[in-house]
């Protein structure tokens, strides 16, 4: 029962977070604009609410919170080799 519950509260947070690191990006250009346009999509898949698509793609935002996850890691990686960082 709380599995079905959580569900929910994961996929809001999940398009409310990568809609929000989406327009950063592209508004201020401190990624690359294909991080920020991914960042888009993904939540946009997010935020389409259950049971509106049906079939296997039921829960389309779960697989916007994996995503997430991919598009964590490819942007701590891009922020880690960043020269601006190294102090230079």
């Amino acid at each position: 029962m709380l599995s079905q519950e959580l569900f929910f509260p994961l996929t809001v947070g999940t398009a409310a977070f990568l809609l929000g690191a989406g327009v950063a990006v592209l508004k201020t250009r401190a990624l690359s604009r294909w991080l920020g346009w991914a960042a888009v999509v993904l939540g946009a898949m997010a935020a389409i609410p259950s049971h509106v698509l049906g079939g296997a793609l039921d829960h389309i935002g779960f697989f916007a919170f994996i995503g997430l996850g991919v598009w964590t890691l490819v942007v701590s990686v891009l922020l880690t080799r960043s020269p601006a960082l190294r102090g230079a």
